[in-house]
């Protein structure tokens, strides 16, 4: 459609710069171009004013001459909320295909800018020009010679099969070892079939998705209003999340395209929790220090001593699945439990030795701090300079959630004055370059991080 249609894309934008040059039209016949330039119409537009909205009858093209456009649709379950999709920006054309088809308008179109100039053409006058100008009636036929040559080429291509799959096609994204192992297996391969690759989804690998039903993602896949607006092109029908956060997906532009975005909830609750418990150990008895210094036949104790958890005072930061797994195993050592979650657990709550308080009371208090909350807005870097101002000195801080929970350079200078006294990671807010990746051979350009 691209090759097809470039011709009158390519026209109708020097048709709308004639005006200040009329060299621009030079491939057209004089009369041809006069007579699309008549039937173009500018108008000047302020910030808000609404072009045409969702759902109207559309028979208009607009080509921006100045000025942005935002393409908005309404939220599916919220009552009058709009999504922005997209921004058209100058020298781009909506509407062109309404030229065409009595279809009704699929965005609401407002202008976002202080001010705008937009051309238009009515599909009624567009439809005139085709039936009266020769260059056009041209055109018609090469279009259709085209698209007759295409579609034997594409037919030709196609293997040639009387059989219909009905297996539904899941590409992978981020795909590892681990993953061909969990799913490229005899039990799903009747009702499935399933594209692996080890490209991260982002806008420059979302082609890779074409042809499927289901895109399968993990943690740093790149799910954004630009992904998805692609991925619906390709009519993506689910969104299945190999993790249990969905801070990466754009969610109120997947429900606008009618996609299904699946997770795991309950992922691995057990696992994180005891991974969290093993960072803590490791933490306060340094056992990472202590096995450096046995491969070197280095048995000496000064520096390798911790203390008791038992009696020691806990904060958790998140109570879900996972949070609720940490308490009991913290219970289980005898210490005492802070909780923070502003949806608090009626699990929790009774259970001796456990109280829900505030976030500073918990950053007071507390002699170890687990992070096990998601990425929010309210969430982002809550364990920053004023938070750490507010804890024990030598506290212990354990991150098993979300890198952007954490503000990484207040943390390493907490480290670095002593009021922290050990953290645990799991996780980085700059991390999407370096996990899950083997970087032995590279150099790593983060400062922190290294």
């Amino acid at each position: 459609p691209e090759r097809i249609f470039r011709p009158v894309f390519v026209i109708f934008r020097m048709a709308s710069a004639s005006a200040l040059d009329s060299s621009c039209l030079s491939v057209l016949q004089e009369c041809s171009k006069t007579k699309l330039i008549e039937r173009l119409e500018l108008q000047e537009y302020k910030e808000n004013v609404v072009l045409i909205h969702e759902g109207d009858a559309q028979s208009k093209a607009f080509l921006i001459e100045q000025g942005t456009i935002g393409c908005f649709r309404n939220h599916p379950e919220k009552k009058n909320e709009i999504v922005k999709m997209d921004s058209i920006r100058a020298g781009s054309i909506s509407g062109f295909f309404h030229l065409f088809e009595d279809d009704p308008a699929y965005y609401t179109l407002k202008v976002c800018s202080e001010n705008a100039s937009i051309w238009s053409i009515s599909a009624e006058s567009f439809k005139a020009l085709l039936r009266e100008e020769s260059f056009f009636q041209d055109w018609l036929r090469f279009t259709h010679k085209e698209i007759r040559s295409q579609t034997k080429l594409i037919r030709a291509l196609k293997p040639q099969s009387n059989e219909k799959s009905d297996k539904t096609v899941v590409t992978f994204f981020d795909s590892s070892a681990w993953t061909y192992a969990a799913f490229d297996v005899a039990k799903f391969k009747e009702n499935y079939e399933f594209k692996f690759h080890s490209e991260r989804l982002d806008e420059s690998t979302v082609r890779l998705a074409n042809g499927s039903e289901v895109v399968c993602c993990f943690v740093n896949d790149d799910l954004s209003a630009n992904v998805l607006r692609a991925l619906n092109s390709f009519d993506i029908e689910m969104i299945a999340l190999r993790c249990a956060g969905f801070d990466r997906v754009s969610v109120d532009h997947a429900k606008v395209y009618d996609m299904t975005v699946a997770r795991v909830p309950a992922y691995s609750p057990y696992a994180v929790a005891e991974h969290a418990i093993s960072l803590l150990l490791s933490l306060n008895r340094k056992l990472h220090r202590a096995y450096q210094r046995t491969r070197d036949a280095n048995f000496d104790l000064q520096g390798l001593i911790g203390f008791d958890m038992h009696g020691k005072t806990a904060g958790v930061i998140g109570t879900g699945k996972i949070g609720r797994c940490l308490v009991s195993i913290l219970l289980g050592f005898g210490c005492k439990v802070l909780c923070y979650d502003i949806y608090p657990s009626d699990e929790l709550k009774d259970r001796e030795n456990v109280k829900y308080v505030e976030l500073d009371e918990l950053y007071t208090n507390s002699d170890i701090i687990s992070l096990h909350a998601p990425a929010t807005d309210e969430t982002y870097h809550m364990i920053n300079s004023s938070a750490i101002e507010k804890m024990k000195e030598g506290v212990l801080i354990v991150n098993t959630s979300r890198g952007s929970l954490v503000h990484t350079s207040d943390l390493l200078q907490g480290l670095r004055s002593g009021k922290i006294g050990g953290v645990g990671l799991d996780v980085y807010e700059g991390e999407s370059p370096y996990f899950f990746k083997d970087n032995s051979e590279r150099v790593i350009a983060d400062d922190m991080l290294r």
